[in-house]
């Protein structure tokens, strides 16, 4: 469904989701700690969250950089052309990088 869903330029089931992480982040990273039973402190959580470098979204982001470091350092043998090469192709519809 989901694979559908982006293919068609629609809303999925997880943008509600992508919704409330980026609207209301201390909630979220609350229930992430109390889900996971973690020790980290919520001002750490809260800290990723909030950094402008991180983005919660459905689309890939910046993802040709990694592939071009798996590549000089081997664990790529061949380097992608696109994002396109690596990801389902489902998504390919959507912008991405």
């Amino acid at each position: 469904m989901i694979f559908q869903t982006l293919q068609k330029g629609e809303n999925h089931e997880a943008t509600p989701s992508i919704d409330l992480i980026n609207s209301d982040k201390p909630r979220v990273a609350k229930v992430g700690l109390e889900m996971t039973n973690s020790k980290k402190k919520l001002e750490d959580i809260l800290a990723v969250l909030d950094d402008p470098k991180v983005k919660f979204t459905m689309m890939p982001e910046g993802t040709m950089k990694f592939a071009g470091f798996m590549h000089r350092i081997g664990s790529l043998k061949t380097m992608p052309a696109s994002w396109k090469d690596y990801f389902f192709s489902e998504i390919n519809a959507l912008p991405g990088s």
